[in-house]
């Protein structure tokens, strides 16, 4: 106790008035930055139940099928009787909203991005707290004791003096040195304690936004590259089996007409041009089977007559020599 009197008694009253000042504009900006972090998370809760509260009514299907226009005008309909900042931050939500309906017959709305860049930081906390403020504070609690310190040091210097080669007033100036550091120890002091407040807020914010963020999803999930390649495949099979449903009517038809209209007609064109050709055949076959004829039978007359011939050639010949003979 003596001790702190004696350091009391060298206290500079400049460090002693910059120490008191420094302390208490640390309690006043610790004290506003406690109520802007509780009003924050006050207003972030708010906001998380209600969306909560909507992601639970929601069909397990949401995902795949987005959120129909009849949930989302009952959605507008509770965002009214909120309060101020829900509203702004549900309008937030709904720049980002996009109806898209894929094979179905009716359209779904999802996220056209992450709810993340809709929500940020920016969004969510520093419009109701000064978080720039809240964590440079203690860097400039340190620095402000620090330029106390150095204001107080550069006071005890300036009544040292050379006389004689030597130095006056330092003795004073030692024995009053461990004071000046006061302003150093305060600000160093309420900069830890902040520090150490401040992680806890921003935790608890955090942990708040992460909680928002899930219940935003699954109250509008993002239109993502799964639910589009889905869709693709499902209409690209749908296609698939129209076409082959069209190829095997189309086969049908033509068989159809082919034999009750196609086949008749081209058969009775075939008799009409080909009964023509076919009569003028026969005739010339006829005509060739009877030249045939006529040629065989001038063939038997010609071979008969050469016989003939021959015959009475050798009769005359025998009956020469036997008339020689005799």
């Amino acid at each position: 106790m003596t001790s702190l009197i004696a350091f009391y008694d060298k206290l500079d009253p400049f460090v002693f008035v910059y120490a008191v000042i420094l302390l208490l504009a640390a309690i006043v900006l610790g004290f506003r930055v406690f109520l802007e972090q509780r009003r924050t998370r006050w207003a972030l809760a708010r906001f998380q139940q209600f969306v909560d509260g909507l992601a639970k009514r929601t069909p397990a299907d949401v995902r795949l099928r987005g959120l129909t226009l009849g949930a989302i005008d009952e959605v507008r309909e509770l965002v009214t009787k909120q309060s101020s900042v829900t509203q702004e931050w549900w309008q937030r939500i709904e720049h980002g909203l996009l109806s898209y309906a894929g094979p179905r017959s009716e359209a779904g709305y999802f996220l056209d991005r992450p709810v993340e860049e809709l929500l940020g930081e920016s969004v969510l906390v520093e419009n109701t707290m000064n978080v720039r403020l809240a964590r440079a504070l203690p860097g400039l609690l340190t620095s402000a004791g620090l330029l106390g310190t150095f204001i107080a040091i550069l006071n005890g210097l300036l009544p040292l003096k050379v006389v004689n080669l030597q130095v006056t007033n330092i003795d004073t100036l030692i024995e009053n040195l461990a004071g000046k550091f006061l302003t150093s120890i305060v600000a160093i002091f309420c900069a830890i304690v902040l520090s150490s407040l401040e992680i806890g807020w921003f935790r608890r914010i955090r942990a708040l936004q992460h909680a928002i963020y899930r219940d935003v999803d699954r109250l509008l999930p993002q239109l993502s590259q799964i639910v589009l390649l889905r869709d693709l495949q499902h209409d690209a099979l749908q296609r698939t089996v129209s076409i082959s449903t069209i190829s095997s009517e189309v086969v049908d038809r033509f068989a159809s007409v082919f034999s009750t209209s196609l086949l008749p007609a081209f058969a009775e064109n075939v008799r009409g041009e080909l009964e023509p050709t076919l009569a003028r055949l026969s005739e010339s076959m006829d005509s060739m089977r009877g030249a045939i004829q006529r040629l065989e039978g001038q063939k038997q007359e010609s071979v008969v007559g050469e016989f003939r011939m021959l015959a009475a050639g050798i009769e005359t010949t025998l009956r020469t020599s036997m008339e020689q003979m005799g």
